[in-house]
Order: structure tokens, then C-alpha cells, then sequence
């Protein structure tokens, strides 16, 4: 995994999967319009079963991460066969970042950490927190 950085979108799990995709698409291209951001992470709480045109439409807007909990094998090759990273995080993690960051402006950053770990830092203005996981090899 790399170190990165990027806009923070967040997923509405209430939606069905082709509108969560349109949903990312819409806020990404808000963004880009706006000149904040080039590249974005999403963060969900669960990954609906989008299809490999959903997932290319993702990859194509400039969705470079997607973290989740619970990832099947089958989405996590179609992200990797379109170059989107996925994060496995524990759902306690997830409630964390919903609660923390879901409506503000934030931003994120892949880090390395130590012993081969990295850390997912979110901020929002002067405010951050880090969220360590273990990238798959």
C-alpha cells in the first residue's frame, strides 16, 4: 500500500448500491468542480455488491480508497482489477468515523505506521483522528 491522500466521501448505506454510486459521483464531482480535491476516499459502513461498471464508474471519478467493513472477495477484486485500494476497518472503527467526521468537510491521509501497519488519518480543520489497520498482501 501506498502513502496517499485524498477528499473523504461518505457513503449513505440507506441507498441502494446504484444510488450510492451516483451519490460518490455527484459529491466527487462537486468537489472537483470546486477545485478542493483531484482524489477522494470513500467510507462506508458496509459494500453493497456494486457491479464491475459501478466499480469502474468509482475508479473513473477519482475514487483512489474505499474502507469498509467486511469486504467479500468478489468486490475486492473488482476494486483491485480498477486500481481502487480497499481497508477492511472493524465496524467499531467505522461508527467512529461516521460519528466523528460524516458531516464535515474532511480530509484523509494513508500513513505508514510501525511493524508493517499504516494508519488512516482523518481531519477536519484542527481536529484528527488515526485509525490503524494491516494492508492485505
Amino acid at each position: 500500500m501506498e502513502e496517499s491522500k485524498g477528499s473523504v466521501v461518505f457513503l449513505d448505506n440507506s441507498l441502494p448500491a446504484n444510488e450510492q454510486i451516483e451519490n460518490v459521483i455527484a459529491q466527487v464531482a462537486e468537489e472537483k468542480s470546486a477545485g478542493d480535491a483531484e482524489s477522494f476516499f470513500v467510507i462506508g459502513m458496509e459494500v453493497l455488491n456494486f457491479s464491475e461498471a459501478g466499480t469502474q464508474n468509482l475508479k473513473d471519478s477519482g475514487v483512489k480508497l474505499f474502507v469498509a467493513a467486511n469486504f467479500e472477495p468478489e468486490i475486492k477484486k473488482r476494486f483491485v482489477a480498477c486500481g481502487i485500494s480497499s481497508v477492511d476497518l472493524r465496524k467499531k472503527d467505522l461508527e467512529d468515523m461516521f460519528a466523528s467526521f460524516a458531516q464535515k468537510e474532511t480530509q484523509g491521509k494513508i500513513v505508514a505506521a510501525e511493524n508493517g501497519l499504516f494508519k488512516l488519518k482523518l481531519i477536519s480543520g484542527s481536529f484528527s483522528k488515526s485509525y490503524i489497520f494491516r494492508p492485505e498482501s
